[in-house]
This record gives structure tokens, C-alpha cells and sequence, in this order.
């Protein structure tokens, strides 16, 4: 498993080379699986590198490529911006009953694979630390639609040992 903001910011590294930071990720809503890291490179301006999510090792908090990436024109990552992950930070997610049941403050995915296997969702600050923030495992019935995440509501769990400081 991995979160996310854990390789959000981080240095990539391709052939011992620091190439740039991960900036961003695209996302299928539709499969609910993360298909390509965005880095941004150190020096090169007007493109950035796309790399499969199963291409990355992490060791030590730094993030290496097994494969080179792909060098994609700036211009055409803008056009899928509606993909980027960071998108559904702060977006709602509703029970089955369209009740709101937090807003999403991280991601939790399959290393290997992209899939997206839960939300870790905010009740707001003094509930996160009093009672914990909720961890919402996705089912494949569950959507993501128009910003917002619909879940059933038997696959919620509250992290109670875990405080706002642990994020």
C-alpha cells in the first residue's frame, strides 16, 4: 500500500540521476486506478515526464524509475488536468443515502497495480483529533463521479488509534 502524499513532492531518481519531483498523478475514474505520475524535471521547462505507476520503487523516502519516462509536452498534460488526483483533495464522499461523510485528505493505492483501495477522509479538525479521521475502502459498485466520491457504507472504519498527527 501507499498514500499518495507520501511520494507527492518527493525526488525522482532514473539511471542514479535525480530527474525532478513527482508533481501530480492522472487518475481513471472510471477503474478507479492511478495510471501515470506527472514529474516535474529540474531543468527542462515546457515538458514533463509520465511514468507508469508499476515503473517507481521507493527506498528511503526517494522515489526510482526501473524504466525511463516518458517526455510529454506541457501543453498536453493541461488538456487532461481534470485527471490529476490532487483533484479529489477536499472533495466530498456521501454513503450510500447521499449523506456526506467527509471530505478526502489522502489516497491510499495498490503499489503495484494504481487501483485506488481507499479514501482517507477528514470529519473536519476537531474530529480528526478526538475521534480519528475514517478510512473508506472502496468496492468496485462505488464511484467517482463529478468530484465526488458515493461509497456503500459497510466499508467505512474509523482510525481510532491514529491521531491527526500521523498523517
Amino acid at each position: 500500500m501507499l498514500k499518495i502524499l507520501e511520494i507527492k513532492g518527493r525526488k525522482v531518481y532514473y539511471e542514479k540521476n535525480e530527474i525532478g519531483n513527482v508533481e501530480n498523478a492522472i487518475v481513471d475514474y472510471r477503474t478507479k486506478r492511478i495510471t501515470s505520475l506527472i514529474i516535474k524535471p529540474l531543468d527542462e521547462k515546457g515538458i514533463v515526464f509520465l511514468s507508469k505507476i508499476n515503473n517507481l520503487e521507493i527506498i528511503n523516502d526517494m522515489v526510482y524509475l526501473k524504466n525511463e519516462p516518458y517526455r510529454v509536452n506541457m501543453n498536453s498534460i493541461k488538456k487532461a488536468e481534470v485527471f490529476f488526483i490532487t483533484n479529489l483533495f477536499g472533495k466530498s464522499v456521501y454513503d450510500k443515502d447521499k449523506r456526506e461523510i467527509g471530505s478526502i485528505v489522502d489516497i491510499v493505492l495498490e503499489k503495484n497495480s494504481g487501483d485506488i483501495i481507499a479514501f482517507i477522509v477528514s470529519m473536519g479538525f476537531y474530529d480528526d483529533l478526538i475521534t480519528g479521521r475514517k478510512l473508506v475502502f472502496l468496492k468496485k459498485e462505488d464511484l467517482l463521479k463529478n468530484g465526488r466520491a458515493f461509497v456503500e457504507g459497510s466499508n467505512i472504519e474509523m482510525i481510532n488509534q491514529i491521531s491527526l498527527w500521523s498523517f
